[in-house]
């Protein structure tokens, strides 16, 4: 239901925000009722067409359905699994002023759950900067449940006076928390002051999962240790927030994620060491075979039977190497390395050089080149070929130790167009799971092909920023849906270079348009190919 209602106010608010808010609506002994909110900025729904929104195949206006896409089937699923779940689904709206969808739905209650202890940094102040009220509302929240006195500011020239004004009674912040999108003096400008460390506030910056990837390089060369990925839950704030305080996480309930990439030597020095290791395997027969071999070495192993219980694990404990099955029930190897992958980019010791990415080494009993590349595009590090041998299985622990191992991959190589696979049509029909449908799609691609190369160099022409951005953002969407990584990938890179938060270069996005362009030369023939093959058939 959230997904659903999420997915709407997302696809119906082209400005503006979408916001999720839960509380307690009643609760009884045994049972608890929460109720749900989705609100959104978006087009909103006159009052007279709120009566059939729930309905099935029922949209508020029928031209919506040509603009946006859908059917309003997904509303009429939620009213239904709304009254299984004895809750009751209801919305608030005028057209044009957003929508606020409400749901309820009762559960029952763990009476033997644990208390989780919430990290305290009692004693400490934070100021955040943040353009939008409601973001800078919820972080000082988080940060006052942490026990950090915090207030907030949506202008960056006040937040300065505030900072000036603490240093001038010898009262500064202990923390600053800024959202790196602001403009000058705030964002990046802001982080570039601070570069060096010799500024006497810690600098937490918040980050887009849009741009995470260039954001988090760009904090690496300014030397900021901590940021934050929005939207921001309590766990990474308080990671966070000991990142750049400096302090040690090692005795704290629940700071595995903190703990450096040091492997335990043993007792004697020179000894082989002894590691962490997550074992996910649904196999019985091979799990046994693993754990058995492992602990000849004195390795100290957890098994997870899938995907899923894998990324529970990696939420609960720190390891140094994680060996991961790639076909398994649930969730298989590939979805949760990028689970993990994706889950350790929004921690804030990503950015640092203590603290090292979890080695991923993937098993699989295919050998092909393409299940490698498969496995390393996931954001995995090593590949290992089933039946396990216990020599070669050593041999990739070994090079997991050895950071300079030769063909060892880090995290921050993965996604930036170094993928060998062109076109990979095999992926993007397990996807879509009908060929005719694939190939009508291929089709209507081959047809746009020239018009969104062509919008490119318009909007390039034109120096448009916001054309640029919004017409390499389609492509790239586009070329997702085929499997088009390098070129994907390149189109994505465009995309963020239009909006780079140090200014735009033209001259670069004229040398990556170049290059996108010769890398979709070699995927147009490649998808022709397709379509016409499954012409002939």
């Amino acid at each position: 239901m959230l997904t659903n209602l999420l997915g709407n106010a997302i696809k119906f608010t082209e400005k503006g925000e979408v916001q999720v808010e839960v509380g307690v609506e009643r609760a009884t002994p045994h049972s608890i009722w929460l109720r749900f909110l989705v609100r959104d900025t978006g087009i909103g729904i006159a009052p007279e067409k709120q009566g059939a929104i729930f309905d099935a195949f029922s949209q508020a206006d029928v031209s919506t359905t040509r603009r946006f896409g859908g059917t309003g089937l997904g509303l009429a699923i939620c009213s239904r699994l709304v009254q299984l779940l004895d809750g009751r689904i209801w919305l608030e709206s005028a057209e044009g002023k957003g929508a606020r969808f409400y749901f309820t739905a009762r559960f029952g209650l763990d009476r033997e759950a644990a208390v989780v202890e919430v990290r305290k940094f009692s004693g400490r102040r934070a100021l955040v900067l943040d353009d939008n009220p409601h973001s800078v509302r919820h972080l000082v929240g988080l940060l006052e449940r942490l026990g950090v006195q915090a207030s907030g500011a949506v202008e960056a020239g006040a937040a300065l006076e505030a900072i000036d004004r603490s240093r001038s009674v010898d009262f500064p912040y202990d923390l600053i928390l800024a959202d790196a999108t602001m403009e000058a003096p705030g964002g990046f400008a802001l982080a570039e002051r601070w570069s060096g460390g010799l500024q006497r506030e810690k600098l937490v910056m918040l980050i887009t999962t849009e741009n995470q990837r260039h954001d988090l390089n760009r904090l690496r060369e300014l030397k900021v240790s901590a940021h934050l990925v929005k939207p921001v839950g309590p766990a990474d704030l308080g990671d966070a927030i000991a990142l750049a305080l400096g302090e040690s996480a090692g005795e704290e309930e629940g700071s595995h994620l903190l703990a450096a990439f040091d492997v335990d030597t043993g007792h004697t020095p020179g000894s082989e060491p002894v590691l962490d290791i997550l074992l996910v395997e649904d196999n019985p027969v091979n799990q046994e075979l693993a754990v058995r071999v492992l602990q000849r070495r004195s390795h100290r192993v957890v098994v997870a039977n899938n995907g899923a219980e894998a990324l529970e694990w990696f939420e609960k404990q720190r390891f140094d190497v994680i060996l991961m099955d790639m076909q398994m029930p649930v969730m298989g190897g590939v979805e949760a390395a990028e689970a993990i992958r994706a889950r350790e980019m929004r921690r804030s010791w990503v950015v640092s050089d203590t603290f090292k990415p979890v080695w991923i080494i993937a098993m699989t009993a295919n050998v092909m080149d393409s299940d490698r590349e498969r496995c390393l595009q996931a954001g995995m590090n090593d590949y290992l070929a089933k039946p396990l041998r216990p020599e070669q299985l050593f041999a990739a622990l070994d090079r997991a130790v050895d950071e300079d191992s030769v063909g060892s991959t880090s995290l921050w190589e993965f996604g930036t167009g170094t993928a060998t696979v062109r076109l990979n049509m095999e992926a993007a029909l397990n996807e879509i799971g009908d060929a005719d449908l694939l190939a009508n799609m291929a089709g209507m691609m081959l047809a746009e092909w020239d018009s969104h190369v062509e919008h490119l160099r318009q909007s390039l022409a034109a120096r448009s920023q916001s054309e640029l951005r919004m017409h390499a953002h389609t492509l790239k969407s586009l070329l997702a849906m085929f499997h088009a990584d390098t070129a994907r990938q390149l189109a994505l890179e465009l995309e963020q270079a239009a909006v780079a938060p140090e200014g735009i270069s033209w001259d670069d996005c004229a040398r990556r348009l170049a290059i996108l362009e010769q890398e979709m030369a070699e995927v147009k023939p490649e998808l022709r190919g397709f379509v016409e093959s499954r012409g002939r058939h």
